[in-house]
């Protein structure tokens, strides 16, 4: 059972690690209204990466004795990274809102020339 729990935890790590490049992939992007593909695009990577990571914590979890302090370490790590998920899926939804209004006042100009 040891080698299960290692195994899961190097993936676990992989995956915290993906979701880390996405996000600062996103970071990168939301410089600029014209990257709204690529950012869902991203997103969906983030999201991924999550649903990932969500599995292999329940897994994990488990396989621990219920006073094990292991579990309290999973638990923390996954309130953190579920924290950080949702911040970043409202920052995406702004962008988003704010990208729509840009390019409608865009196209709103463009109608009056």
């Amino acid at each position: 059972m040891q080698e299960a729990l290692h195994a899961l935890r190097k993936l676990r790590a992989g995956y915290v690690s993906a979701m880390s490049k996405a996000c600062a992939q996103i970071d990168a992007l939301l410089v600029d209204y014209a990257n709204l593909a690529k950012v869902k695009s991203v997103q969906a990577t983030l999201d991924k990466a999550w649903s990932n990571f969500q599995e292999n914590a329940t897994r994990y979890r488990s396989l621990l004795d219920e006073d094990s302090i292991e579990i309290h370490e999973v638990d923390t790590q996954y309130v953190t990274q579920e924290r950080r998920k949702l911040q970043y899926d409202l920052k995406i939804e702004e962008y988003t809102v704010a990208a729509g209004t840009h390019f409608n006042e865009q196209v709103s100009q463009d109608c009056q020339f």
